[in-house]
């Protein structure tokens, strides 16, 4: 499986999920819950039967970075913060 996978940070696995890696802990989790929003997002644009405007790679490029890079710990530390609030005994 990791020769197929190679240096790629996300594979999806049919039947399976997801596998998401990345520098850290907070950014392995911030991909595997992306690719659900994008997942859905696509699901929901699908279902308009409108066709999707297509990004340019280029742009995407940037965006990817950037999000990898100022996001992870933000989507980290609210998802931690909603754990701990609807369950404070993970803090025991």
């Amino acid at each position: 499986l990791a020769s197929q996978i190679g240096s790629a940070n996300l594979t999806i696995l049919a039947n399976h999920g997801v596998i998401a890696t990345g520098r850290n802990l907070a950014e392995a989790v911030y991909r595997a819950a992306s690719i659900e929003r994008v997942c859905r997002l696509a699901y929901d644009v699908l279902l308009t039967g409108l066709t999707p405007t297509e990004m340019k790679w280029s742009d995407m490029v940037g965006m990817k970075a950037s999000l990898i890079e100022r996001a992870a710990d933000v989507y980290w530390a609210g998802a931690a913060r909603m754990t701990i609030k609807s369950d404070p005994s993970v803090l025991q």
